[in-house]
Formats: structure tokens, sequence, C-alpha cells
């Protein structure tokens, strides 16, 4: 029974000796004792007993086994301890891994600085130490990792400035260097990573200019430089970058125009300008992006009309243009946009109507149109937008019913069509039904005064040159109490139709139209100008007049033509 006893104890003793084993550096055959003490050093440092798994480490002498330790030739060539509850300082110890290739610590709890000692890894070539708590600076001798070609630091807290050093790393193809607390200025530098990819220096205090050097990485893909304090303008030379798929610049301060360079990217999908202070016209150039499906210009001082040529995005899914000064009307060939998903042109100075071809938008989720100056019916084909679940046509000077076509929205479930002038008193009871029975519908609070302010409301108007002559059109989409139409012209004093009377010369009244129709139905006035001289711009007014001398000018349905 003792002897029982006595073998019990010493098994239970020799079992305890195995689990308090620690590993003897000096007995290690698998790698050179350096390697196996920086490993340890490791282990210590951040607290390895309480890493999620922690298999092998420091309770044998084979490291080459231990839990995500990978040897070549006896040396170590990869650490990954991702997403391992790693706490602690990262040692500089590290350093001595002369043979290491890959060091993988994201997503962990690691804190203070990166050793310049990580500098000496003359053989390293990926380096994630992304979604920590680091700080401090970056180590300008992380330029000296001439194989590195993945450097991934976003998502901690490092400050000051990003080392121009890192314009050395030749082979570099991933820098992500976003979230985190860098400021000053983009190096010049950075635009010698001839084979960099993917570039993210977003959500950080950088500021200055963006460097025209950029444009000189060739193999770029992915630029990211968004939300910082960036300002002056997109530099032209960003259009040489032949290969970029997204271009984020958004959240800045940059300022001038959008250049027509951007339309070279024909490899592009992303562009997001928005929420800078970007102004003059949307190019009529940014139509050359074929393979676009993402398009934000918003929150900008974009002004003049959305060019109709944006038709042509063939692949676009979202556009959104709103917050800006854009004017007149939308294109109607924006009903091309078969694959679009959201659209948001809402507060703008948008006018006239919007055009039944947008009915064509059969993928359409996201439609907001609120906070313009759009007017006339609200087309019975929005009916056909059977994937809506967003329309907000708030605040703006639409007349007449709401088109029963809205109870084909099986999937919307936010209507928003309060501050117009809508006809509500004989609603539809099949129709009230299905705006009480949305999530959301606003749509009680009307203004029919709006409607009776306005002799006429525009759908188009345009001006064709041809032999000696300019044809005029125009379509109605409503009128009441409207005797007819003055026709104005005038020769602009610069190259563009305005809104102020003094930007012209030679204004004259050209001509009267009777009205032809009074009430909600469309008419469709022709008038020809037999007046005109070749090769002249002329722009064009209509002044609609009530019987008692009242009178309205469209001025946001100004033409213009240059004669042959």
């Amino acid at each position: 029974m003792k002897l029982n006893k006595l073998l019990f104890f010493i098994l239970i003793f020799l079992g305890f000796s195995k689990v308090l084993a620690a590993t003897d550096c000096t007995q290690v055959t698998q790698i050179p004792q350096i390697e196996c003490e920086a490993l340890i050093t490791l282990y210590n440092n951040t607290n390895g007993q309480g890493w999620n798994v922690s298999a092998g480490w420091n309770t044998n002498n084979t490291p080459c086994n231990w839990f995500r330790v990978f040897c070549v030739n006896n040396h170590v060539s990869r650490i990954s301890l991702t997403f391992n509850k790693l706490v602690g300082l990262i040692p500089a110890e590290l350093g001595n891994l002369g043979n290491l290739r890959e060091l993988y610590l994201e997503h962990n709890q690691l804190n203070g600085s990166i050793p310049v000692e990580l500098g000496n890894l003359s053989n390293l070539q990926e380096l994630d130490l992304s979604r920590n708590q680091l700080s401090g600076l970056i180590p300008s001798e992380l330029g000296n990792l001439s194989n590195l070609r993945g450097l991934y630091l976003f998502s901690n807290q490092l400050s000051g400035l990003i080392p121009p050093d890192l314009g050395n790393l030749s082979n570099l193809q991933w820098l992500y260097l976003s979230g985190n607390q860098l400021s000053g200025l983009v190096p010049v530098k950075l635009g010698s990573l001839s084979n960099l990819q993917e570039f993210y220096l977003s959500n950080n205090q950088l500021n200055g200019p963006i460097p025209m050097e950029l444009g000189n990485l060739s193999n770029l893909q992915w630029l990211a430089l968004d939300n910082n304090q960036l300002s002056g303008s997109i530099p032209a030379e960003l259009g040489n970058l032949s290969s970029l798929e997204k271009l984020f610049l958004d959240n800045n301060r940059l300022s001038n125009l959008i250049p027509t360079e951007l339309s070279n990217l024909s490899n592009l999908q992303e562009l997001d300008l928005s929420d800078n202070w970007l102004n003059g016209s949307i190019p009529v150039e940014l139509s050359n992006l074929g393979n676009l499906q993402r398009l934000d210009l918003n929150d900008n001082q974009l002004s003049s009309s959305i060019p109709k040529e944006l038709g042509n995005l063939s692949s676009l899914r979202r556009l959104n243009l709103d917050n800006n000064q854009l004017s007149d009307s939308i294109p109607k060939e924006l009903g091309n946009l078969s694959n679009l998903q959201e659209l948001y042109l809402d507060n703008n100075r948008l006018s006239n109507s919007i055009p039944v071809e947008l009915g064509n938008l059969n993928n359409l989720q996201w439609f907001n149109l609120a906070n313009n100056r759009l007017s006339g019916l609200i087309p019975v084909e929005l009916g056909n937008l059977s994937n809506l679940k967003v329309l907000d046509l708030n605040n703006n000077q639409f007349c007449g019913s709401i088109p029963f076509s809205l109870i084909n929205l099986s999937k919307l479930w936010y209507l928003n069509l309060e501050n117009n002038g809508l006809d509500i008193t004989s609603l539809d009871s099949e129709l009230e039904t299905f705006l009480s029975d949305l999530l959301i519908a606003i749509w009680k609070s009307q203004d029919p005064s709006i409607c009776l302010a306005s002799l006429a409301t525009l759908a188009t108007f345009e001006a064709i040159s041809n032999s000696k002559k300019v044809s005029l059109k125009w379509r109605t989409l409503f009128e009441d109490k409207n005797a007819g139409y003055f026709i104005w012209r005038g020769q602009p004093n610069n190259s563009q139709c305005t809104s102020n009377p003094e930007n012209y010369h030679d204004i004259v009244l050209i001509g009267f139209e009777a009205s032809k129709s009074n009430g909600f139905s469309g008419t469709t006035y022709l008038y020809q100008d037999h007046t005109v001289k070749p090769k002249t711009t002329y722009c064009y007014l209509l002044e609609d007049r009530d019987f008692g001398g009242n009178s309205t000018f469209h001025w946001d349905s100004i033409v213009s033509v240059t004669t042959n």
C-alpha cells in the first residue's frame, strides 16, 4: 500500500515537472540559439500564457514545431500569430531573426512603438502589425527592408511623419498605413515605388498637396487618400495610372476643377471625390470610364448641368451628385443606366420635370431628388421601379396627383413627397392604403400654392440649328391660366448662357406662341427663328404670361445653340 502511494506521488511529480519544463535554448538544435531566444522573448513580452493558442511555446526544445512557427533550412522563416491575444511590447530581439520572411502579428493588443531593429530583417517580405495599439513613429529603418513586398501598419495609433525612406522599398506591392494619426505631407519619394499595387493612407491627418509624382506608379490598382486634410488641386498626372481600379480622395480639402485626365483611367471601377471643395462642371470626359461602377462627387461646389453623357456609363451601380450647385434638367440619358442601384441628386438646383426614362432603371433601389426645383407631374413610369426601397422627392414643386402606379412598388419602405403642390384631396382609397402601410411615408404635407404660382411647367426646351434658321421646340407638363409664351433671344458675353441678364448683349423679343392647353396634359410647341446670323451663339429664354399681364421667366431652362 505504501509502495503504491509512493509510485503515485512520483508520477504526479514527473507530470508537474513536464508541465513546468521550459525551453533551454542552449540545447535547441533546430535553429540557432539567438533565434530561439528571440522567440522566448516574444512569448514572455506578450503574455504567452494568456494567448488563445500557445501549443509548444516554451515547453520543449523543438521551436520549429511550436504553434505558427515555421522553419526553413534550420532558421525561423515565418511567424504567424494573428488574432491570438498577444498583449504588450514587440521585442527588439525579433531583429535577430535574420532569415525571417514573414511576420504576422495583426489583430492583437500590442502597444508601444515599432522596434527600429525590425529594419535589420533584410530577408523580410511581409510585415503585418495592423489592428493593434501601436504608437509612436514609423521607424525610418523600415526603409532598409529591400525585399519587402507588403507593409501593413493600419489601424494603430502611429503618429508623426511618414518616413520618406519607405520610398526605397523598390519591391513593395502593398502599403497600408491608414487608420492612424500620421501627419505632415505625403512624401514625394513614395512616387518611386514602381511595383506598388495598393496604397492606403486614408483616415490620418495628412495635409498639403497630393504629390504629382504618384502619377508614376504605373502598376497601382488601389489608391486611397481619403479622410485627411489634403488640399490643392487633384494632380492631372493621376490620369497616368492606367492600371488603377479604385481611387478614393474623399473627405479632404481639395479644390478647383476635376481634371479631365481622370477619364484616361480605363480600368477604374470606383471614383470617390466627395466632401471636398471642388468646383466647376462635371467633366463630360468621365463618360469614357466604361468600367466605372461607383461615382461619388457629392458634397462639393460643382455647378452647371449634369452631363447627359453620363448615361453612357453602362456599368454604373451608384451615382451620387447630391449637395452641389447643379442646375438645369435631369438628363433623360440617365435612364440608360440599367445597372444603377443608387441615384442621389438631392440638394441641388435641378429644375423641370423628372424624365420618364428614369422609369427604365429596373435595378434602382435608392432614389433621392429632394430639395431641388423640380416641377410638373410625378411620372407614372416610376411605378416600374420594382426594386425601389427608398424614394425621396421632398421639397420640390410637383403638381397633380400622386401616381396610382406607386402601388406596384412592393419593396418600397420609405417615401417622402412632402413640401410639394400635389393634390391629395381625392386620393384613391387603394393608393392611400398602400401609402399608409409603408414603414415610413411622409406625403400629407402639401402646398397647393406652389402650383398656382407658376403659369407653366416645362418638360423640355431645345434649340436646333439647321440651314439659316434655329428651330425651337418645347413641351409642357402643366399649364394653368396661361395666355402664351414670349420668346427672347440674346447673345452671351462669353461662351455660356446664364440666368443673369447682364451677361448678354443684343437681347431681343423675337416672337409669341399662344397657349394651346391649360391643365395637366402636356403640349408640344414649335417655333422657328429665321433672323439669325451664321456661326453665332444664341441663348433662348421663354416667358409665359397670363391674361392679366403676370409672367414667369424660365431662367432654369435657357437653351444655347451655335448656328451653322
